[in-house]
């Protein structure tokens, strides 16, 4: 089927001598050539709508075709990063059936709560992320892992808090008085990090940084972690950075569709904050079960960051 696009409108109401070429002629334009295309473009509207069955699949035969270069070279991360979704989900359905007995004191229940809502959510931006990558658009996956780090901020900052934070959270759910973004972040006044000051989500993010600092011994500054952060910005935002990033230096042109570039950044930022996430979450039990579960975890994600690692490096040279 042929490219659609306005040319390809004219061009078949030239040939079939609807209009013609003078027709698309400056000087010849009037109020009355006006009523009269928007007759043969309601016309041409028809035609397009008896067709759009045959578009869709034009659509959808190129989405495939860029979907398969995209596998070519990034499918051998691109399992590894699924397996990892499968096998971690599948395992906490598992670990959760484990522990079902287990009997938690009320501070660590309601953190424990906490940190399982957070860690759904964990997951389902991860589907996001995948989807996004399996399609060429890396940029939009980058978008969706500035929420998934915010995400894991939150949950560390709970975690490391008391019953009253996370009850404080949860009750936030209900809260109809929420009218702007600070708003959502009220809960974080009952900590006393923040007894002398408005929590926002920039403050709850630098006091998990803080505390994730201090668990690695100092192997990570949190100079590096609010980059992680904040790189983001480019495509969240629209920067010139951001923007001029799309564009093809051998022509000029902004793409404007899936790239089979630049997805080993997002896909290995992914897994190791969703790693962190799972981590927070299962911190909350202490047994020899939990132990396996994080080690496996942990070796399954090295390996798919390792895959990526290898497929970018290959890439370059």
């Amino acid at each position: 089927m042929e490219k659609v696009s306005i040319e390809s409108t004219f061009r078949k109401l030239v040939n079939q001598k609807i209009i013609s070429d003078d027709d698309l002629k400056d000087e010849n334009y009037s109020s009355a050539y006006s009523e009269r295309f928007q007759s043969i473009i309601d016309f041409d509207l028809k035609n397009i709508e008896l067709n759009m069955t045959q578009h869709s699949l034009c659509f959808s035969k190129e989405t495939e075709i860029r979907i398969a270069q995209i596998d070519k070279k990034w499918g051998a991360g691109l399992n590894w990063l699924r397996f990892y979704y499968n096998y971690s989900s599948n395992s906490f359905n598992d670990w959760k059936a484990y522990n079902k007995e287990e009997k938690h004191d009320s501070e660590i229940a309601e953190i424990k709560c906490v940190l399982h809502y957070i860690n759904g959510k964990a997951f389902y931006l991860t589907a996001e992320i995948i989807c996004l990558l399996e399609n060429g658009f890396p940029e939009g996956a980058i978008a969706r892992f500035r929420s998934l780090h915010e995400l894991w901020a939150i949950g560390e900052f709970i975690s490391e808090d008391t019953k009253e934070v996370a009850t404080a959270y949860l009750n936030s759910v209900s809260d109809k008085n929420e009218n702007n973004s600070d708003d959502h972040y009220k809960w974080a006044k009952v900590s006393k990090r923040f007894s002398d000051k408005n929590p926002t989500i920039s403050n709850i993010i630098s006091e998990a940084m803080n505390t994730f600092v201090k668990k690695t011994d100092g192997n990570i500054s949190k100079t590096k972690l609010w980059k992680i952060q904040t790189d983001p910005n480019i495509f969240i935002h629209p920067s010139a950075k951001g923007v001029c990033y799309l564009i093809n230096p051998e022509n000029n042109d902004v793409r404007i569709g899936g790239t089979n570039t630049g997805l080993a950044h997002p896909a290995i930022n992914t897994l190791i904050w969703l790693y962190n996430i799972n981590r927070l979450y299962l911190n909350t039990t202490s047994n020899v079960y939990t132990e396996l579960l994080k080690k496996m975890l942990y070796d399954i994600n090295e390996k798919a960051q390792s895959v990526f690692q290898k497929i970018e490096s290959e890439s370059i040279i």
